[in-house]
């Protein structure tokens, strides 16, 4: 039992996946038990003395890490991760033998650094209880799978994301045979004082050793919520081809993810009613996991366009590329809603039309370069040197 139950971060990080989900419970637990008992996953590929895992699919993610994994120059080669459909023996054996124990997931007991909830315990339904217990099954089938994979010609595991699966237990795993560890920052990590979310628990709930931050904000945080991971900046190495023109006519929209619709409604509102008040026309550009049809814009002013870096001004929420537009050079206000980001400050954040236009009026008083160099210090080629830097130094460093 104790293999299932020890790892006070991993039940915490799971029990607030699926607290997010507040009405898609029963569907979830349906999708968890069958994904649970007829599906396997494996870690598979050549060890090199420099192994990068990636198991992200979008394609921004992929593009970062094959930029980073470009700068190291040493022997090298790509982890892969694998799964089939297939009847899981080994995980049906393990949620029926284990089932008996379940009882002891009635309460939660919450650690005195975590985030967003009150040290103490948490009192949990039957259902949470179920959604926890399958997951946490779940979890043991990957740790046993990635027990497999053979270690010996190993020295560095670089991943670009560890807080999740199946990250979190090939970092763990490698670690126990001497490898060292590296996760590289693949987004901002926005950290909401008042509002459980769990992008935040991937500050908390980081196993490598390093991490290779994109600027000064990301290792403040660190500091406190993961102080004993060791910090590099090292900026962002992709290069997005966002020129410096400039075109006074156009605003342009980062929209945010999916699951943030409402706030991306009320933010295009604003800005088409602002840009009707000054004649000027609204280009948005969707998130990359979102779609034109859920979304209805006035179209005599407003288009759909990939390409807003060419505007004057641009209007984000919770979106990444809030920064690297600011590391580029651009001038970003960021619509809050009723969410309050860590470490932007209030000169470019609004709430209402009346908000936007008082801060638009005084917005070429605002130090845009020391709000960027806070958040991702070093972009481009300088950034892909401080990468090759840090690989030299940790080969040599063995």
């Amino acid at each position: 039992m104790n293999t299932i139950f020890t790892n006070k971060k991993e039940i915490l990080f799971n029990y607030a996946l699926f607290t997010s989900q507040k009405n898609k419970k029963i569907l979830l637990f349906i999708r968890l038990l069958f994904s649970c008992f007829f599906s396997k996953g494996k870690v598979y590929g050549e060890a090199h003395k420099f192994s990068f895992f990636n198991s992200a699919l979008r394609k921004d993610h992929i593009a970062l890490f094959d930029s980073i994994y470009d700068t190291c120059e040493f022997d090298k080669g790509y982890l892969k991760w694998s799964y089939k459909r297939a009847v899981n023996f080994r995980n049906i054996l393990f949620w029926f033998f284990y089932l008996s124990h379940i009882k002891e997931l009635k309460c939660l007991s919450i650690p005195e650094n975590s985030i967003h909830y009150t040290a103490g315990f948490i009192q949990m339904t039957f259902l949470e209880r179920l959604l926890l217990y399958t997951k946490l099954i779940i979890n043991k089938g990957l740790k046993e799978s990635i027990k497999r994979y053979d270690w010996e010609n190993v020295k560095f595991l670089v991943t670009l994301y560890d807080a999740g699966e199946p990250e979190y237990f090939l970092v763990e795993e490698a670690k126990k045979h001497g490898v060292k560890t590296v996760v590289c920052q693949h987004g901002i990590f926005l950290y909401y004082f008042d509002h459980s979310f769990i992008n935040t628990y991937n500050i908390w709930n980081i196993p490598s050793e390093y991490i290779l931050a994109w600027g000064k904000a990301t290792v403040d945080l660190l500091k406190k919520y993961s102080p004993e991971t060791k910090d590099i900046i090292c900026g962002n190495p992709r290069d997005e081809h966002i020129g410096s023109e400039s075109d006074n006519e156009v605003i342009g929209i980062a929209m945010g993810i999916p699951d943030d619709r409402e706030h991306n409604h009320q933010m295009i509102n604003i800005i088409e009613n602002y840009a009707k008040l000054k004649a000027k026309k609204v280009w948005i550009r969707l998130h990359p996991l979102d779609e034109k049809s859920n979304y209805v814009i006035d179209e005599t002013i407003s288009s759909f366009n990939r390409d807003i870096d060419k505007a004057a001004l641009i209007i984000t929420h919770i979106t990444a590329m809030t920064f690297i537009y600011l590391a580029y050079g651009k001038k970003v206000m960021r619509f809050t809603g009723d969410e309050l980001y860590y470490n932007l400050p209030e000169e470019i954040c609004f709430n209402t039309k009346e908000d936007f236009i008082d801060k638009i009026n005084k917005i070429d008083s605002v130090n845009y370069n020391e709000i960027a160099k806070n958040h991702i210090e070093f972009v481009g080629s300088e950034s892909k040197q401080r990468y090759n830097e840090v690989f030299r130094l940790l080969n040599n460093s063995i």
